[in-house]
């Protein structure tokens, strides 16, 4: 039966068969089909009659699979980082939350494939979905695979840059709420990069997660930062860590970032050049934009005094939009 599940007319035969059976049906397909379920989880075409199974497997049913799943691990690396099979494998990993047993023994499974076995699906788009499910749907305990390899310094730094590992590590962080331990030791590890994270295209979405989630971080990356936030304002990735440093961080501590900004004649730069910068004027509209700080008033006046050289550049008109709206604000 595997053969007709492979061709597009027999699936479709398949697939109606069990819409039209319902359990009984897909209860004697699976018997037909179990020895290739997972070579039939990445096909192109029998992929479909997987998916329309799973609705019907019983918790047996399931077992069953996991069981398969766990004599083979290089197989699961297969299935996880097939779009079709990472589907697949998340709704069994959705099943699985009623269950801790089938929960242990998928997770154990994964856990086997080691250290560079869970990045490989860590840094693809389609394992990383897998992992994020398992995150979000398994406990702490059945999740320590992940957490060892995203905590270790040696693969932390390495995931941050990468687009889905970086996601994978800011939901660890959210996962390790309860956890003191592993939450300062992840937030410590992005922190002791945190310099060349924040200029980077995914590092710096780490950064801003460690620094909304773990307050503590806050005053170390501030140190990191000082005498650095003229050149991390004029960058793509980093502007955005430095408008979060000046939402986030304590008034003294955002006093300090705009007496950087307002000098930043010291670094080679001129206010001028902020105010028209394509990144640092955002930098400076929501620095504009934060209240109860010394230097409010002084970087107000600072920009102000540049309406008439700057009113014909675009970048700056922009800058003088939030610049007439916060002083509306204040006289009312």
């Amino acid at each position: 039966m595997g053969r007709v599940a492979r061709s597009i007319l027999g699936c479709q035969f398949l697939v109606r068969m069990v819409d039209e059976g319902g359990a009984p049906a897909a209860q004697q397909v699976f018997e037909e089909v179990a020895g290739e379920i997972l070579r039939l989880m990445v096909d192109a075409v029998a992929h479909e009659l997987v998916e329309k199974l799973v609705e019907y497997w019983t918790d047996e049913e399931v077992a069953r699979v996991l069981q398969m799943l766990a004599a083979s691990p290089d197989q699961v690396v297969a299935v996880a980082r097939d779009h079709a099979g990472s589907n697949i494998l998340q709704t069994l990993v959705g099943r699985m939350a009623g269950n801790p047993g089938h929960a242990e023994l998928f997770t154990s499974t994964l856990a086997r494939l080691g250290e560079h076995g869970v990045m490989s699906l860590i840094e693809h788009p389609d394992g990383s979905r897998l992992i994020l499910k398992c995150l979000d749907t398994c406990s702490a305990y059945q999740n320590r695979f992940i957490t060892a390899v995203v905590s270790s310094s040696f693969f932390l730094h390495r995931l941050c840059r990468d687009k889905h590992g970086s996601n994978v590590v800011n939901r660890c962080v959210d996962k390790a709420a309860g956890d003191e331990e592993l939450l300062s030791s992840l937030a410590a590890a992005v922190c002791r990069d945190g310099f060349a994270l924040a200029e980077d295209s995914y590092g710096n979405f780490v950064v801003q997660h460690v620094m909304s989630a773990v307050p503590e971080a806050r005053g170390y990356l501030h140190e990191l930062f000082r005498g650095r936030y003229v050149s991390l304002s004029r960058q793509a990735a980093s502007s955005h860590v430095v408008q979060h440093c000046l939402e986030l961080f304590s008034p003294e501590q955002a006093d300090e970032i705009v007496r950087e900004l307002l000098g930043c004649h010291r670094w080679d730069c001129t206010f001028h050049q902020l105010i028209t910068d394509p990144y640092a004027n955002y930098v400076l509209q929501t620095a504009m934009r934060r209240r109860g700080i010394q230097m409010h008033y002084p970087l107000l006046n600072a920009i102000g005094t540049h309406r008439n050289s700057l009113q014909d550049d675009r970048i700056a008109r922009e800058v003088f939009r939030t610049l007439r709206k916060v002083l509306a604000g204040i006289d009312t």
